[in-house]
């Protein structure tokens, strides 16, 4: 079993890009793995000058949306998950880390899997503050499933683009 990691970046930091990548090299099992960034018309940080660092560290793959289409999130994980090449996928948000310890889980997690529809979702770990409102609650934008079940849901639908938080997969 692998998973892909589909990555939807907006003129985030490079540094933040960074840590993920960084942390995707420091995963035990990478070959399990394939990483996509799917980058939505980013205007202040074109991920061009990144290129090569990124795919220097892990098997990443990029992709660029070039039409700039008002809160796009659920275009850029549609198209991540269109070009992935594994059976599982977990999208992911830029302020969510999956560190190696999460790797790990979600390995597991897909091997325990029998043939059925199954939808992993994620809880947020607030490391700098445990006491934060959001720590150990439910994140709204991670999941991780089949791709063939996101598909035959249609994935997220593109037609409510524009309006933030209510495009996203409702499984």
């Amino acid at each position: 079993m692998s998973i892909t990691l589909v990555l939807s970046y907006y003129n985030q930091p490079y540094d933040l890009l960074q840590k993920h990548v960084n942390h995707w090299n420091e995963f035990e099992n990478k070959e399990l793995f394939d990483f996509i960034i799917v980058d939505d018309c980013s205007k202040k940080m074109k991920l061009v000058h990144l290129i090569d660092y990124i795919q220097s560290k892990a098997n990443i793959r990029y992709f660029e949306i070039e039409d700039d289409i008002k809160w796009n999130l659920a275009g850029s994980r549609n198209l991540g998950v269109s070009q992935s090449k594994t059976e599982w996928i977990m999208l992911c948000d830029m302020d969510t880390i999956v560190d190696k310890e999460c790797a790990k889980e979600m390995i597991k997690a897909t091997k325990m899997a029998d043939n059925n529809k199954y939808l992993f979702r994620f809880n947020r770990i607030v490391p700098e503050d445990h006491s934060h409102e959001k720590n150990h609650k439910m994140h709204p934008g991670l999941r991780m499933l089949r791709g063939q079940d996101y598909l035959d849901v249609n994935g997220c639908d593109e037609d409510l683009v524009g309006n933030y938080g209510y495009y996203t997969l409702s499984l």
